[in-house]
């Protein structure tokens, strides 16, 4: 990295692109924490540190890693005055080393404020704080304002938002002093490096990915039903039978197939883990912890919620087509650690059923052209370091023939000050169908819950039916998933949430691959 004393403060936006598995984490805090001395000692004010990530399954993860280092410099647990965690499912509890017995609207507000030096949120509540006419999101608008902003994953901003959000960082970057840092393996181009608009701080940063030859992508891009597929993937499993693997599908019922198949091989001295968005968050962590620590040979199989930076290390990964961001983010669960010297593998297929590519469900056609169009100009067996050119070119070709149509959009709302259309048409995680929540009665605990729950909805008082279901919103949401509404139970009346009580599990939820739809069709979520 370069050297932090020739930084010229008058930059105000710069990227950290270096390979998977090589603690950006860390690297980024460091670097954020210099920069915040520099910025005080040069220009004499402290700004907050925010660090936002594009998903909730890592955030955890990721502000543990903080806490931890907070922990070993001071040798205490950080109060959230100093680091916060702010997102819809966070804790509703805050505390200063003067006074931890803050009322419940007091924690909301000051949480929802950002009151603290280091802020750990989603990309969700950073965007829709700096575009949008919300009261609760504009809440820590001001605590943006002379800060520095830390966007890992820059990747997952959807391209046709990159001109929206070039934009408006630009705009807080030049009018409010905000300092901003990509972070990523796989740069899009929505800053322009050979113009200037960016600064990397990895001087060199190809000789960082030339290093690096773990893996190796293997892609086969004709067409093939699950079967065929199972079949392939039995094996490779038998043929390598002290590997690890993962296997990545594109949709709930596919990944579904999978785990039942290889469940049904009773495969010896091997341990089956599933996980999807079917089975409750509680069990999803409780399944991602158990994976970390076991160190028993295991094959995963699930879908793409995996590659959100969720820290899991396999030998063999197998991956259903998708745009090229979503196969680098996958690779980087393979061979993380280069444990044995060894390769690893990861193998691309096209899957399909008798309708179309499963890909088709959920993916834009648009990125799935540009993903075989580099992929057909690359080597057949692609080495890890040939990954930032694989990368370069495929948001190269998103940039050259992309469409700035919704950021044009959004961008005249702006202007025009139309707010309430702003609002309407801004949303950075689309949803094509319209889903209900379901709550899992899955055991005890669960059962306590909803009956708590359902005490508060008969509080008359409506401040205090939201005062006390703060309390239990963290614990309540650990059982809920969200279901298309053709495939759910009718919503109570008195709730408006479906409920599965603990009776039912055995009809509608299964404990290993989680919600039993009612009929036929597709589960894309």
């Amino acid at each position: 990295m370069g050297e932090l004393k020739t930084l010229n403060l008058n930059n105000n936006i710069y990227s950290l692109n270096v390979p998977t598995g090589t603690g950006k984490t860390l690297t980024v805090l460091s670097f954020s924490l210099k920069l915040r001395e520099k910025i005080r000692k040069e220009i004499n004010f402290t700004p907050k540190i925010i660090y936002s990530l594009p998903f909730l399954s890592i955030i955890d993860q990721n502000f543990k890693v903080f806490e931890e280092v907070f922990e070993k410099v001071q040798g205490k647990t950080p109060t959230t005055d100093i680091l916060l965690k702010h997102h819809h499912l966070s804790d509703i509890f805050y505390e200063t080393e003067e006074k931890s017995d803050y009322e419940t609207p007091e924690s909301l507000l000051l949480i929802e404020g950002w009151n603290a030096e280091i802020i750990v949120t989603t990309f969700i509540q950073l965007f829709h704080t700096l575009i949008s006419n919300k009261n609760r999101s504009l809440r820590k608008c001001h605590n943006i304002i002379n800060s520095i902003v830390i966007l890992d994953e820059v990747q997952s901003i959807p391209h046709e938002y990159w001109l929206l959000f070039k934009e408006v960082i630009s705009l807080f970057s030049k009018c409010f002093n905000t300092y901003f840092v990509f972070v990523t393996a796989t740069q899009p181009l929505i800053f322009d490096e050979s113009k200037n608009e960016i600064v990397e701080l990895v001087k060199n940063k190809k000789t960082y990915f030339d290093r690096f030859d773990r893996i190796e992508l293997i892609p086969n891009i004709e067409p093939m039903i699950l079967d065929d597929f199972e079949e392939i993937v039995k094996k490779d499993v038998e043929a390598n039978n002290s590997k690890n693997f993962l296997i990545v599908l594109n949709t709930i019922n596919s990944s579904k197939n999978v785990y039942q198949y290889l469940k049904s091989l009773k495969i010896p001295d091997t341990k089956l883990y599933y996980l999807s968005t079917n089975i409750t968050p509680y069990q999803r962590l409780e399944r991602i912890n158990e994976i970390k620590d076991n160190k028993d040979r295991k094959i995963i199989v699930s879908t793409q919620l995996i590659e959100a930076g969720v820290d899991i290390d396999v030998d063999i990964v197998y991956r259903d087509f998708s745009p090229m961001d979503s196969i680098n983010q996958v690779s980087g669960r393979c061979n993380r650690n280069y444990t044995d010297g060894k390769k690893g593998l990861v193998k691309l297929f096209i899957l399909k059923d008798e309708n179309k590519e499963f890909y088709r469900y959920i993916y834009s056609p648009f990125l799935i052209d540009k993903t075989r169009d580099v992929l057909k100009e690359a080597p057949e067996r692609i080495s890890e370091n040939y990954f930032l050119t694989l990368s370069n070119n495929y948001f190269k070709k998103i940039k050259d023939s992309g469409s700035d149509d919704e950021s044009d959009s959004i961008l005249s709302f702006v202007k025009k000050l139309e707010f309430e259309q702003l609002c309407k048409n801004f949303k950075l995680i689309q949803d094509d169908y319209y889903k209900i929540d379901v709550y899992i009665e899955l055991d005890y605990f669960a059962k306590a819950v909803w009956n708590q729950y359902k005490a508060i909805r008969e509080l008359k008082n409506p401040l205090d039916r939201k005062n006390e279901f703060l309390k239990i919103k963290k614990d309540f949401y650990e059982y809920v998933i969200s279901i298309p509404k053709n495939k759910a139970p009718n919503p109570e009346n008195e709730t408006g949430i479906a409920y599965i009580s603990i009776e039912e599990l055995k009809d509608r939820y299964d404990t290993e691959i989680g919600f039993i739809p009612g009929s036929g069709g597709t589960l894309l979520f």
